[in-house]
């Protein structure tokens, strides 16, 4: 794949503007404004001269009255003009076969010969304004449109970016489906973007061997806990904790497989669910159900859902001194929120960032001694992603806020279920 630099197209992009900017300003005024201009001024003095030869020949006092009404001035002798000659180093341009004429300008010069008759005429016009206001109106607007070509091929140029947020997001977020489309100019941009693409499979690909290899270490591992709890069962003398603490290994192997089984969202199983009814089934003596809809379709995996659930109100009423939890929905355009509400202490502000995290667990109101290991926000993390959704968390006065956002999705093609199971 051939490089293609940057900077240097940047560099090309903007030199090439500016030269062409440059040659738009003086074609414009060279062309539609100056040309016009001195074409028409000089048969204007081609003519006017060639009147003032014709009176000066047949009439020499003509002159002084030419000179007294129009504000030039005739140097007819040859002292006369070889003095003007020598002090103004007059340099004439021919503009007809008897009329040559100076830099047009405020004071110029204007020489006639004939082979009869020589003079040079001294003009100064204070309202001498050459209008080039078209000129400048045209060079404008070229140099914007311009401007506009520029800033579409530096939009073009870095196009690429836009897909590669778009993307970076999306692979921040664990959603290594899709890849990054790649252009085919060899830019470095296209070579960062396939690169970012490789970067992204290769991480997928770990994190899929390291999903792969923990799901058969957790198997393996089940199966001898198993035996050993069959074993410990079947003893007499066996002591109540050892059936209970392999049980608390079990459910701790069971979370973790669990939350690394749900970090994809293919991996679920999309059910079409009467929201309502499904949430009305955690209503109890210490829980609280509303909405402000009444009924809401939406497009879940049931039994992950119901884990997450069940994980935020055990994990409120553990850690809240058995306050009431207070769940409510409410329905947006785009998404729908699903909130869940303790009356407890809540968590310190710098440790809320943290309750996601595996195995950890806050050291102030959520205690050690409540039990478990602190996989259970690990876990919902990992079921409301998979459903691409967010988890927020929010103190309240009094309590705690846990907050479910989901976002509607197509529901017309999948199976039907009405409450988890």
């Amino acid at each position: 794949m051939k490089s293609k630099s940057l900077f240097a197209q940047l560099l090309i992009i903007f030199f090439g503007a500016g030269a062409a900017i440059v040659l738009s300003i003086y074609l414009s005024f060279h062309y539609l404004a100056d040309k016009p201009y001195r074409k028409s001024f000089y048969r204007n003095i081609v003519t006017y001269t060639s009147l003032i030869a014709d009176k000066v020949r047949f009439d020499p006092l003509a002159r002084l009255k030419i000179e007294s009404n129009s504000g030039i001035k005739i140097f007819s002798t040859p002292i006369a003009m070889r003095r003007i000659l020598k002090k103004y180093h007059l340099k004439f341009a021919r503009i007809s076969p008897h009329v040559s004429i100076t830099e047009p300008g405020a004071d110029f010069f204007v020489k006639y010969d004939d082979g009869f008759d020589m003079f040079i005429i001294k003009v100064k016009d204070q309202n001498y304004h050459p209008e080039k206001i078209d000129a400048i109106i045209i060079a404008l607007l070229i140099a914007a449109l311009i401007i506009l070509f520029t800033y579409y091929r530096v939009q073009k140029i870095f196009s690429p970016i836009k897909d590669i947020q778009k993307y970076t997001i999306q692979y921040g977020n664990g959603n290594f489906d899709e890849q990054i489309p790649v252009g085919s100019s060899g830019s470095q941009l296209d070579q960062l973007t396939d690169s970012i693409n490789h970067m992204a499979q290769r991480i997928k690909s770990m994190l899929d061997a390291k999903r792969d290899l923990m799901l058969a270490i957790g198997h393996e591992i089940k199966t001898p806990l198993a035996r050993l709890r069959l074993q410990t069962e079947m003893c007499d003398d066996a002591n109540p904790n050892m059936v209970k603490n392999i049980n608390e290994i079990t459910k701790i192997l069971d979370d973790l497989l669990e939350a690394e089984r749900v970090v994809d969202h293919k991996n679920l199983n999309l059910e079409k669910i009467e929201l309502i009814g499904f949430l009305k089934c955690y209503q109890g003596d210490k829980v609280s159900f509303k909405s402000n809809v009444n009924r809401l379709d939406a497009s879940i995996d049931p039994v992950r859902l119901d884990l997450a659930c069940k994980n935020v109100i055990n994990n409120s009423l553990k850690y809240a001194e058995e306050s009431s939890i207070d769940i409510t929905l409410n329905s947006h355009e785009d998404n729908y929120e699903l909130s869940f509400r303790d009356y407890g202490q809540g968590v310190s502000e710098d440790k809320k960032d943290k309750l996601t995290d595996a195995f950890y667990r806050p050291d102030e109101a959520r205690t050690r001694d409540k039990g478990g290991v602190g996989l259970g926000l690990h876990l919902v993390k990992n079921v409301i992603k998979a459903h691409r959704g967010s988890l927020h968390f929010k103190n309240v006065e009094p309590g705690f806020l846990v907050t479910f956002t989901l976002p509607h999705q197509k529901i017309d093609s999948l199976p039907h279920s009405n409450k988890p199971e």
